[in-house]
Parts: structure tokens; C-alpha cells; sequence
């Protein structure tokens, strides 16, 4: 259980809501900031009153009500006016964490950096601290820990990056031993990011074009540690033999599985000549490329010879499968589960008793009887899978795949799965990352690269009366579904 939370006087709320800026990349300097400067308090003050009475604020008195409250106010963010919208995302961001829903606490989080002019190291350690009081929230505050500190490192304050580190990992116990040794190699990044800060820094003032091959080279580095995207190209130019390699190879458009092969020796190469964060991402390089080496091949001639394939499995098992708890199971209930369809436009449809039952305690049957052929999935609905989250799921019958629909269910990322036994599917969400197991082997997910504040459904296609059985779910991080 968790403890209730008291409300907040105004100061105190308006610092634990400002750890925004960095939490989703937004952290940006004085002179192009053209976001809104905070509201006056008086102004704040005024529109506060405006937006309770309008919303009765007073009559959300439990979590359900609340949580709700704070969905609302997020999708009607555009329609207030630009003094109200600072006010409403307090409120959202209020609601949501009495409601113990820190997903929703993330969105309005996310909001108010894209909006507002709000950033201080203070700030997002309190707002931290405030996150990892909701439901899930340890998780959520790690992610986002690592996320504030990738930014005020890149920014050159590596002080407050080590302690926004420090605070990720405190909280690392509530995620997998591979997320955990994910978030402490932040320690190596930044150390790299700080000795290599001069070039950094410099980089601002002067484009890669203009730098010494040498210079190229480094700033290649901080910018691989960053995850940004001129990274590669600014490799490609440096003076270091095996780097230029490793990202002229990641930089073709290639679907060959042998190339992908290639690519990832490439980038093993430099992780064992590398120490420290330059180790650690180029592995995560290689270990990308060899997913997309592994992944099943249309045509057939695109195999891989034995070495390769030897060498592949060699390197993925350092991949281990993610490890859920009893604590994170989730009950097979028929009403949890909905359908995706489509005709003119998407919309969510509930399941009904003949589409969803239970046939026994421990297993649940989803048919699709909607008539809908080729768009129809169920979808648990139970859990918006929003931020990092490590979902599992046990699944037999006539699927081929396991997808993560998106929120605007226009897209969808697809594991294919054998239909004719019982398959375990394991999806992990890490940034901007999603990666899938199979009956414990790593699988590539394809064309995969959403935000994490973007939220998703685990769902199942099913032909037109199509049907399959699920025997076990569990889902680590994301958030209630709230209608």
C-alpha cells in the first residue's frame, strides 16, 4: 500500500511538477528558448480557481476519480488558454500523483517541458522524489533520472549529472539486472562525457566540418554517449580507424542480414578495444545488429553461413531474457481485454462475453467475432504500456504476432511467434528502444522508435473468428488504464 498524499502549499507543487525539462530532452539555452515564460502567481492563483470550479476538482475524492480527472485535463490541454495551460498541467500533474498514477504524472511532466520555462537540478531531484511515490514509480523514477541526467551532462554540468545518476540507481531495485548495469554504466558515460568536455562543449561554436580529424573523432564519442543523432556522421569523418568503420556500416540502408552481421563485428571490435561508456554503447550498437543478423529471413538465400551464425548467438547471449516477479502478474480477467478495430477510424471496443472468457482459472480465450478481418486486435486494456516497462505474456493459437499498438492505433511494432504451442513473449521498453524474447532468445522489433511518454496497448491480431489462449501475463512499469 502506499501511503496518501497530502496536498502540497503552491511553491512546494510547483517545484516537483518542474523536473520537466529534461525528463523528454527538452533542456535548451536561454537565447532559443521560445517556450512560455511560468505564469505570475496571481495569475496562476486566478486560473487555478477558474479550472477547479470548471472541472470539480472537489468531487475527485478517490484514485479512480482522480486519475481520471488528470486524463482529462491532459487531453484538453490545447483548448485552454496559454495562462490556464500551466495551471492545468499543475492540476493534472497533482491529481495524478494522489491518484498514484506516475505514467500520467510522466505526460504531464512531459507537457509542461515542451511548454514552459522551468528547470533546476533542485527541481527534478523533489519531482523525483514525488515520482517514485506513485504506483510504480520507483521504476518510472529511475528511467527518468537517467534521462535528466543525459541532458545536464550534454549541457556540461557533470556534477548534477552523477547525482541525478546516483538517484537512478537508488532506485534500481525495481528493475531487471539488465536495466540495473544499464543505468550504473551511466557512470561510465558521464565520466567519458567529462573528460572529453572541452570538445564537446566547443562543438556549439564549431561545426564537425570545421574540427581536426582528431577533434571529429571525440566529438563523435560525446555524441554516441548522448544517443544523438549526428553522432555517426560526425564518426565517419574522425581519424579513428575502427569507429569510422563501425558507422559507415550502421549508416547504409541495408536489409541483409549478412551485412547486419558485418556491422555488428564492427561495432564488437571497438567494445573490446573500448573502456568505459564507449564500451558500453558500442556493444548496445552490436548487439542491435546482431537482432536484425538473427531475425528470420525472406528469401530463404539470405541465410547466414554457420560461423556467422555461431558467432551471433555467441554475442546475444549476453542478452539475458528480463525476470518478472509474482508481484508482477496480472489477473486474466475477461473485462480487461478490448478490441482494436478498425473502419473508418480506429476506436476500442470492449470485449464481449463471447469474445473474451475465462475457460479456467488460470486461462483466458479472446475470439474475434467483431467481423473485422484484417484490422481487429485484442487488446488488454488494463494497462496503458507508457515509459520503460517490461510486459510478458504466454500465448497459444491462431497469432502470429505479439504487437505494441500505439495510443493513436496507427501503428503497431510486431514479434512474430510460432501459433502452434505455447510461446513466451517478453517485451522491454528502455528510452526509445523496445526490445522482444521469444522463449528466451532476443528477437529484432521492427522499425521501432517511439517516445516513451508515448503510451501503447499489448495486443493480439486475430483473423475474423480467429481465436487464441493466454495462460500468463506481467507487466512491470506503465500505468491503470483510465477511459
Amino acid at each position: 500500500m502506499h501511503a496518501r498524499r497530502r496536498r502540497l502549499p503552491h511553491s512546494r507543487r510547483t517545484l516537483c511538477v518542474a523536473l520537466a525539462a529534461t525528463l523528454v530532452g527538452h533542456a535548451v539555452s536561454a537565447q532559443t528558448d521560445r517556450r512560455q515564460p511560468v505564469p505570475a502567481e496571481a495569475s496562476h492563483a486566478e486560473a487555478r480557481r477558474v479550472l477547479e470550479g470548471v472541472w470539480s476538482v472537489a468531487s475527485a475524492t478517490d484514485r479512480v476519480a482522480k486519475g481520471r480527472l488528470a486524463a482529462k485535463l491532459l487531453q484538453q490541454i490545447d483548448r485552454e488558454p496559454g495562462d490556464r495551460q500551466y495551471a492545468a498541467l499543475i492540476l493534472a500533474w497533482e491529481q495524478a500523483v494522489q491518484a498514484e498514477d506516475g505514467a500520467l504524472a510522466w505526460q504531464a511532466i512531459e507537457q509542461l517541458s515542451m511548454r514552459f520555462r522551468i528547470a533546476t537540478l533542485d527541481v527534478w531531484l523533489q519531482g523525483l522524489a514525488d515520482l517514485a511515490t506513485c504506483e510504480d514509480g520507483a521504476w518510472l523514477a529511475a528511467s527518468a533520472a537517467i534521462r535528466c541526467a543525459s541532458q545536464v551532462a550534454s549541457l556540461g554540468d557533470f556534477a548534477a549529472a552523477r547525482k541525478l545518476v546516483d538517484v537512478a540507481i537508488a532506485h534500481s531495485a525495481a528493475v531487471d539486472r539488465q536495466t540495473a548495469a544499464w543505468i550504473e554504466g551511466w557512470h561510465h558515460r558521464v565520466e567519458d562525457l567529462e573528460k572529453r568536455r572541452e570538445v564537446y562543449l566547443a562543438s556549439s561554436a564549431n561545426p564537425p566540418a570545421s574540427l581536426t580529424p582528431a577533434a571529429r573523432a571525440e566529438l563523435g564519442i560525446c555524441r554516441l554517449l548522448m544517443g544523438h543523432r549526428e553522432a555517426l556522421a560526425t564518426l565517419v569523418l574522425g581519424d579513428d580507424e575502427s569507429l569510422r568503420n563501425a558507422a559507415r556500416l550502421s549508416m547504409q540502408m541495408t536489409t541483409s542480414r549478412d551485412e547486419h552481421a558485418d556491422t555488428a563485428a564492427a561495432w564488437w571490435k571497438v567494445a573490446t578495444g573500448s573502456t568505459g561508456g564507449l564500451a558500453t554503447v558500442a556493444r548496445e550498437f552490436a548487439n542491435k545488429h546482431a537482432l536484425r543478423a538473427m531475425q528470420p529471413s525472406e528469401p530463404a538465400q539470405d541465410a547466414l553461413d554457420r560461423g556467422k551464425h555461431e558467432w551471433l548467438r555467441r554475442v546475444l547471449r549476453e542478452m539475458p531474457e528480463p525476470r518478472l516477479t509474482r508481484d508482477d502478474r496480472v489477473p486474466l480477467r475477461p473485462e480487461d481485454w478490448g478490441f482494436l478495430v478498425f473502419a473508418e477510424t480506429w476506436r476500442v471496443a470492449p470485449a464481449t462475453a463471447k469474445q473474451a472468457e475465462s475457460i479456467t482459472p488460470t486461462t483466458l480465450r479472446l475470439r474475434n467475432t467483431t467481423g473485422v478481418y484484417t484490422f481487429a486486435r485484442a487488446a488488454f486494456l488494463g494497462r496503458r504500456l507508457l515509459g520503460d516497462f517490461i510486459a510478458q505474456i504466454e500465448v497459444k493459437g491462431q497469432v502470429r504476432t505479439v504487437d505494441l499498438a500505439d495510443a493513436g492505433l496507427d501503428q503497431q511494432w510486431q514479434v512474430q511467434v510460432p501459433n502452434s504451442r505455447w510461446s513466451r513473449v517478453v517485451l522491454q521498453r528502455r528510452g526509445d528502444t523496445l526490445t522482444a524474447w521469444v522463449d528466451g532468445e532476443p528477437r529484432w522489433v521492427d522499425s521501432y522508435r517511439a517516445p516513451p511518454a508515448k503510451p501503447g496497448y499489448l495486443a493480439l491480431p486475430l483473423s475474423s473468428n480467429g481465436q487464441c489462449e493466454i495462460r500468463s501475463l506481467a507487466i512491470r512499469g506503465g500505468s491503470p488504464h483510465v477511459p
